[in-house]
Order: structure tokens, then sequence, then C-alpha cells
């Protein structure tokens, strides 16, 4: 087995580090990322770092190693995003998907359709309460938000674009839009500047605003104490790049997330979808099943895991149908399981190789205690060849391919 590759020396540096919270220079954040992520020539890539600074993040690390760790995340997540677009999979594989629409019965495919309008329709009364004449006595939690935040009714896609991308609906409360009079619908908002100031050990962050629409404009600004302060809102991934958002716990588009979250866990919707949901009315899907892939490429092996959430209703053929088909898309051959002897052979060599015992060595062990498989004198190179086989198939999930013989002229 190869060696533990020897850490550097700002590595070890940072541990002692790491304990404190004194702010981190850019430097610093760029040469932990480089240690943390393990990025290939020792540099952060720069759509990486502008990512980052555009996210906030990076303003975040500057404060100290609480900081960082939102960042680390961030960074992780945003590497394995780029990772699996490239490798041109998607991370949920939904039956919606045109690829997976001839695996469902036409019968199950309308049944989900149906579902999907009939649970918006029920969601719109969610949270109401009326009385024995029908007049409302609370709004449903939809239509409460669609009167508070978006003047009564559902937006356009394109606004609920604008309204969910904008940094003055990620940022500032619904309280502050009141004050300043400002439209939460149909603005053009952006960060002008952005500060931090140190009060004892407290750090605070100062955001500035430039907010523009029709027929009127604004400065306003919002100030946070650095840490936790920010929440993950989740929007539909088939119409953004990222799964989510970040906002301020306080804002606008958080005061959305604890509304769609609210419907997700009630009707078993996807978040980002129950979010646009509130904003466009476009009914939220039911899928027959959800296929979440987990796992992938690691820096010493590769392992998938499908987790699938199914539809009581659906039969087991499509279940079947679908799962064949995935499992050939992630292993790439037909699935067959290696032999025993072969597994045996694994387990018995990869430990006394790590141990440091040379190949010749193992083999004759090998060949001493499992006499019914045993190799030749000379029969070390197939010894090797036969461990090498099995292991790249366990391990990193596909078998080594075999060289092939040159042909005689």
């Amino acid at each position: 087995m190869d060696p533990e590759p020897k850490r550097p020396a700002w590595d070890e540096a940072d541990d002692e580090e790491s304990g404190t919270e004194e702010q981190l220079t850019d430097d610093a954040i760029r040469r932990r990322l480089v240690r943390d992520l393990r990025l290939k020539g020792g540099k952060v890539p720069s759509w990486l770092w502008q990512t980052l600074d555009e996210e906030s993040y990076l303003g975040d690390a500057r404060g100290g190693p609480s900081g960082y760790q939102l960042l680390l995340e961030r960074a992780r997540f945003l590497l394995y995003d780029r990772r699996v677009k490239r490798a041109g999979r998607a991370k949920k594989m939904s039956p919606q998907q045109a690829q997976m629409s001839p695996i469902l019965e036409p019968e199950e495919a309308r049944r989900s359709e149906v579902l999907s309008r009939e649970l918006a329709r029920l969601a719109l009364r969610f949270g109401g309460h009326w009385d024995a004449e029908g007049n409302r006595i609370i709004a449903p939690s939809i239509l409460h938000y669609r009167e508070a935040y978006l003047g009564g009714g559902p937006i356009t896609e394109d606004q609920a674009g604008e309204f969910i991308d904008s940094p003055a609906v990620q940022y500032l409360s619904l309280s502050q839009f009141r004050k300043e009079e400002i439209p939460l619908v149909g603005h053009t908002a952006r960060i002008t500047s952005q500060q931090e100031t140190v009060e004892g050990k407290r750090v605070r962050r100062e955001y500035h605003f430039a907010i523009e629409w029709r027929g009127g404009s604004a400065n306003t600004w919002v100030r946070h104490d650095l840490g936790p302060a920010f929440v993950n809102v989740r929007v539909p991934l088939h119409l953004w790049r990222f799964p989510e958002k970040r906002a301020l716990w306080s804002s606008a588009l958080a005061d959305l997330q604890k509304v769609g979250s609210t419907l997700a866990k009630h009707y078993l919707w996807d978040e980002g979808e129950a979010n646009w949901f509130v904003l466009t009315g476009v009914p939220p899907s039911t899928p027959c099943f959800r296929i979440d892939q987990q796992g992938g490429l690691r820096n010493d092996h590769v392992q998938h895991r499908l987790v699938l959430s199914i539809q009581p209703w659906v039969s087991a053929k499509t279940v079947m149908r679908a799962y064949r088909k995935l499992q050939k898309d992630i292993l790439r051959r037909e699935n067959r399981q290696p032999r025993l002897d072969r597994l045996e052979l694994m387990e018995f060599t990869a430990e006394r190789r790590q141990a440091g015992m040379p190949w010749r060595d193992v083999m004759i062990e090998w060949n001493r205690t499992h006499r019914r498989w045993s190799y030749g004198k000379d029969g070390v190179r197939n010894f090797q060849r036969d461990f090498e086989e099995i292991y790249h198939l366990v391990v990193a999930g596909r078998g080594k391919p075999r060289k092939a013989k040159a042909k005689k002229a």
C-alpha cells in the first residue's frame, strides 16, 4: 500500500492555531482549503474562490475558524456538484426525467399527476381555520405569505426567480421592506459595500444595498453578528445551478423557507418545489419513486448507494425495471457477483500486503492454507493479477481490465 503522504509544515502550524478565534487572512484560508480539500497543484480554483466570495462565505471565514467551517462545507459541495455535472450524471435521479418515463406504467404516471394537483389544492387550505358559517378566522399558510410578501396572489416564474435571487430579499426583513416602502416584487437590488466591525469579542458585519423599482429607489443597510446567522433556502434543482440559496435568518427569503419546509414535511414534497409552489402556484411533483444516489468517488475508494422512496401503489415490476436501469448506469456493466475464492483471496492478501509482506511470501502462505486454490511456484504474477482484479472490483466498483496479448505478426 502507498505510504501516508507527508504533511507540509504549514499544515501542522494551522492545527496549532485552530483553537483560537483570530481572524484569518486570505492566504491562510487558501492554505486550509488546499489542505482540507486535498486540492491538486496546491491551489484553490479561481471559479471556486469567486463563488465563495460572491455568496459571502469568504467574508465569514475571515472572521475565524467557526466561519471557515461553513466555507469548507460549501466548498466541498461546490466541488462535488461540478464533478457530478461534468460526468453528466445528476445527483438525484427523478423518475419524471425523460429517460425514466418509459419505465412507468401509463396508469402509474397518470395517478402521480392527478395526486400532485389534488395535494396542491389541499395545500391552499393548510393551516387555515374557518367558523361554522365559512368565514375565515386564520389565513392558510400559503395565503398568509402571499398576502404579506407577494401582494396577495402567486407571481410569475420570472418574478419568482428575481425574488429568490434578489440580495435584498436574502438579507432584509419584511418590516424593513415596509418601513422603507420597498416593493418585494419587481425591484432590482445589489450590494454596494460590506464591512466588519469589532466590538470587544463581538464581530459584526454590515451590508449596504442600492435598490431600484419603477417609480422609486432606496439605499439601505442591514447588520448582523458573525456566526450561524444564515439558513439555506431550497430551490428547484432544475432551475438553478445549486439547490439552495443562503439567506439571513430574519429575511423575507428565510420566511419562505419556513413555510415551504412545513408544507414539504406534511405533503412529502421536495422543499425546493414547495417553496416554488408558494411563490408561483406550480404544483410540486409527487413522483412514483425518488432515487437518491449517495457516495461516489473518494480519495481511497469508490462506493455508491441508492436510497429508494417508493409509493406503495407502484408495482414491483416497475421498481425492478427502474432499479436495473440505474444499476447498469452506475456499474456500466451487468452485475455479477465475484467468486468466493476471489473474495477470500482479497481479504487474505490485503491484510498482509498492508503489513508490508512481499508478494511471494504472501503467495506461499496462501498456498499452504488454501491448497484447493493454490498457485504454482512461479505463479506470483498470476497471484498479484488476481488480487488486483478482485480488489478493483470490490473497492473501486469495477474490475481492472486485463491487458490484451499482442498478436504475432
